[in-house]
């Protein structure tokens, strides 16, 4: 019988997106977001058949952050039209 944690690993690579994990870079620490994902190295000689796992990510901290920024925005602008929406139009 394969082990439950094998099975799911086959039925479909975790994914995570856009996920903070702070890293330590030039020795500081940084809040960094990454999108990454990961599964089973097929090894028939290993125990479960698994001989490892590979895993491949992207670091997406600038579209996060971006993304953030344009949110910010647009409610200080959604804000400023709320408060400076002229007494004729209702």
């Amino acid at each position: 019988m394969v082990p439950r944690s094998t099975r799911s690993w086959r039925a479909a690579a975790p994914l995570g997106r856009k996920t903070l994990i702070p890293i330590t870079r030039g020795g500081q620490r940084e809040d960094v977001y990454w999108t990454y994902s990961y599964g089973p190295i097929d090894d028939e000689d290993a125990p479960n058949g698994i001989g490892g796992v590979l895993v491949v990510c992207t670091e997406t901290t600038q579209q996060v952050l971006t993304a953030q920024r344009a949110g910010e925005e647009r409610k200080r602008f959604a804000e400023l039209l709320t408060r400076r929406r002229p007494s004729w139009s209702g």
